[in-house]
């Protein structure tokens, strides 16, 4: 039965497209292609590396997406034609599995076809560790095989698949301790060809809409586009990938150590509980011997005496009645806020290097009870070097386990670090799209959730809950009182949907209708949606309804825009009732411009595929949605509350430890103030440098970032950058930017015409420098405030330069001017010789 993918799913996923260089000549005999160039040179262009970084997958409906195009050389894309219905392909992937799926199957790798269905090949994990394959046939039925293997967790495993017409091999090598390792190998014959298209559609590694993907990592994949018997694909960056195993089995342990003393404390409870027992009982119990296990061994004791230590110190608050496992996520969360402290004191501390030693045990420890923040706190440690000499390899681990239990904080981070190729994370705009396309969906939930929590306040204030005094028929008299003086229209609006759904008064639509009418008629937006949501919600008029939303998208309401893009996508439009994806899309696109979390999501997908016509694929575009959707989630904001209050409160250390964990994810304020607390404090990192950095890579950059590196670049006599930094500052509207541009062109350095043509002066340049100059202070007037500023000082003194100048260089003006000056000289001269003598005269009288 042929196994159709929902059209969501087709939002999701992976990017590199791959394209060989057009030098790769070759000639086409047969059944093979004979290379005029060496093998060697011409291999590695249908070799692809799909992923060469690991990929936290945590699990849920959110992966990455990679297209393929056509080969540039005809042989090769002839080879490839003619291999579709009988395929020769490999595939190679690398995973490490931290549970079995917790469905049926999950989410390997996914090939969608154009058609939005299953293509060859779909490869996944059932939930007893399996792998099951399946294909599509030429004839288009699917079919499907199950290899029994039963996947280790937390061990590196290779699958190699290879496709020759009718016939799958699987071959599946796990790593054992000790780097051994182990092969085994399935083999299975579909009778019939495999239809295979690379081309069409798109690959989703992990999850999408219509399948979860598995909770793990995956390693580096390789393709063979025209296939294979040698494959070669290591396990790499290898230090990374065996210190995530280290670390995800010590997580274990802790978790073992701990259940292991919990059952410990409960025995013990037990014994001492006040309880009637048996005189010769009592007597056995306190003569008789006594046998005790060990709950752990001493070398356990020994690792593990930190955890110990805690748990120890704090047994009154996980033996509490309720579930232990949110008692250790608040034992974590402890532990992350006093390690805060720690932190910004040890700049001033003797010994600072053990007693980060210790914070680190103490992080690793909060992250194995569930508190996720620490695991991006030691990521920000080891990437800044804050405290710590800097290791991006350790970094990148601490990073990677954040996200793949799916911290928010935590998957921005990662997004916005493949987004933008920054400490050693690969610049790869699919990896930051399948990171981003997680966190917004979330933020767009969160969002639900806090307005539900809004609603649900105004019940508490309306019915009386929570030490609220309940006065219902005062709640709705104000609301009553304002709206029917047909004044306000917000409380026209509020009051309406009151008696609409008839919370706190009786249901009154006749007057809900009317109010909500005169609203709109007098520009409310929301009336105009509340109007949609009216009837298409109570009256179930699909064709009023639609009017009432296009009117509140024509007025600039992003609810409206989104709106109309449903009923568009879903075939639901009266007046074209046809499905009509690419309308769909503009009017997502457009709430997103406006903030609509939904919207950008929505249009992220599109974008992430280009599967619907007229749509074509950037995802650099859909990565910048998300990105901008992210950050205002409610998560995020609660932090950057948190760190402007202690920096409120006096505490600058402790502040810039939160703003930097911040910072990380790309944050633009964030970045400005742990910047300018790095610099304030005299941070032995320097960190003022990094976050400076950073800011100016946003969408939106920071202006004292860009001007601060202007500077920096400057003073290295770096001018091609400083000169680039001061014009970004300049094309955002900064007066500083103009200021220091100019007197960079003043000073005599060449500015390349492109940055000429970006500020619009390429006319002024052909002129003079002088004239550029000119125009650069007249542009930074514009921005200052005040009538005596820098810009117009230098511009008034470049006028009377300017003005001397021309004055000097008249052939008319300048003999009159120095005739004049004679004369006026020659008669100073005679009244001053005249009066000498005068006084002379008197003098001899």
């Amino acid at each position: 039965m042929r196994v159709v993918l929902s059209f969501i799913c087709a939002a999701l996923v992976l990017s590199t497209v791959w394209c060989e260089s057009p030098d790769a000549n070759g000639t086409y005999h047969g059944d093979f292609v004979r290379f005029e160039q060496p093998p060697d040179r011409v291999m590695d262009k249908y070799i692809v590396d799909i992923l060469t970084f690991p990929f936290a997958s945590t699990g849920e409906r959110f992966g990455i997406i990679h297209t393929f195009s056509s080969f540039k050389n005809k042989d090769l894309e002839r080879r490839r034609t003619l291999d579709l219905k009988q395929p020769s392909v490999t595939l190679s992937v690398w995973l490490y599995l931290l549970s079995w799926c917790g469905q049926s199957v999950c989410g390997i790798i996914k090939h969608v076809n154009e058609h939005r269905s299953y293509g060859s090949p779909l490869i996944m994990l059932s939930d007893t560790g399996n792998i099951v394959v399946q294909v599509q046939m030429v004839n288009g039925e699917e079919r499907a095989f199950t290899a029994h293997a039963a996947l280790p967790l937390h061990t590196w495993i290779r699958l190699d698949i290879f496709f020759q017409v009718s016939e799958a091999r699987l071959k599946i090598t796990k790593i054992l301790p000790g780097e051994k390792t182990v092969e085994t190998t399935h083999f299975y014959d579909f009778h019939q060809s495999v239809q295979f298209n690379e081309t069409s559609g798109y690959f989703v590694i992990g999850g999408c809409s219509y399948m979860p993907g598995f909770s793990g990592y995956v390693g580096p994949i390789r393709y063979y586009r025209l296939g294979t018997e040698n494959v070669t694909n290591p396990l790499s960056p290898v230090r990374t990938l065996k210190e995530l195993d280290r670390l995800h089995k010590h997580c274990e342990e802790i978790r073992q150590v701990t259940e292991q003393y919990l059952q410990a404390l409960r025995q013990n409870r037990d014994i001492s509980r006040d309880v009637c027992e048996c005189y010769y009982g009592g007597l056995k119990r306190k003569f008789g011997h006594r046998e005790c296990t060990q709950s752990w061994s001493w070398d356990q004791q020994r690792r593990f005496n930190l955890t110990l230590k805690l748990l120890e110190e704090n047994q009154e608050l996980i033996t509490g009645l309720g579930n232990i496992s949110r008692h250790l996520l608040h034992l974590g969360r402890m532990i992350f806020q006093d390690v805060v402290k720690t932190i910004s004191k040890a700049e001033e501390t003797d010994g600072s290097l053990d007693l980060m030693s210790t914070v680190i045990k103490q992080l690793e420890v909060s992250f194995c009870w569930g508190h996720q923040h620490s695991s991006l706190l030691l990521a920000t440690l080891y990437l800044a070097g804050l405290g710590i000499p800097v290791d991006l390899e350790q970094g990148h681990v601490y990073s990677l386990i954040g996200g793949v239990f799916d911290d928010r904080l935590s998957l921005m981070h990662l997004g916005y670090k493949h987004m933008q190729g920054l400490d050693g994370f690969p610049k790869n705009q699919n990896t930051a799209y399948g990171y981003y396309a997680n966190i917004g969906k979330q933020t767009s939930i969160d969002r639900s959730k806090v307005q539900d929590s809004w609603k649900n306040l105004a019940r508490m204030h309306l019915w009386g809950s929570n030490g609220v005094e309940k006065d219902i028929r005062a709640a709705v008299m104000w609301y009553a009182r304002s709206a029917l003086q047909m004044v306000d229209p917000i409380a026209m609006y509020d009051y309406a949907i009151l008696l609409l759904k008839g919370t706190g008064v009786k249901k009154n639509r006749t007057l809900g209708l009317e109010l909500l009418e005169k609203a709109a008629d007098m520009g409310s937006v929301e009336a105009l949606n509340g109007l949609g949501w009216y009837y298409s919600t109570i009256v179930k008029d699909g064709r009023k309804a639609f009017r009432y939303f296009e009117l509140a998208a024509q007025n600039g309401s992003r609810d409206g825009l989104f709106n109309v893009g449903v009923y568009h996508l879903n075939g639901e439009n009266p007046y074209q009732p046809e499905r009509n994806e690419t309308a769909a899309f503009h009017y997502f696109l457009e709430a997103a411009h406006l903030g609509h979390v939904e919207g950008a999501v929505h249009s992220a997908l599109f974008l992430s595929t280009g599967a619907v016509q007229g749509v074509p694929r950037d995802q650099g575009k859909a990565v910048l949605l998300l990105k901008q959707a992210s950050e205002i989630n409610g998560h995020l904001g609660f932090m950057v509350k948190d760190a402007l209050q202690t920096y409120q409160r006096g505490s600058w250390d402790e502040a810039l430890v939160k703003y930097a964990t911040l910072a990380e994810t790309g944050l633009g304020v964030a970045q400005h103030n742990a910047a300018h607390l790095c610099e304030v404090l005299g941070h032995s990192s320097a960190c003022q440098w990094r976050y400076h950095n950073y800011s100016t890579y946003n969408h939106i950059p920071q202006e004292a970032g860009l001007l601060h590196m202007g500077d920096y670049y400057s003073d290295l006599g770096d001018m091609v950058n400083a000169i680039e930094m001061y014009t970004t500052a300049a094309v955002y509207g900064s007066a500083q930017g103009l200021f220091n541009l100019a007197m960079l062109i003043k000073e005599g350095h060449n500015v390349p015409d492109i940055i000429l043509d970006q500020m619009g002066l390429s006319a002024a340049h052909d002129v003079s420098r002088n004239a550029v100059v000119a125009n650069l202070l007249s542009r930074c007037r514009e921005f200052e405030e005040g009538d005596v500023t820098p810009c117009s000082l230098v511009l008034w003194g470049m006028e009377l330069t300017q003005a001397w100048r021309d004055f000097t260089h008249s052939s008319v003006q300048l003999p009159l001017a120095c005739g004049i000056a004679f004369a006026f000289t020659v008669f100073v001269f005679a009244v001053m010789l005249r009066t000498l003598l005068g006084k002379t005269s008197t003098t001899t009288t």
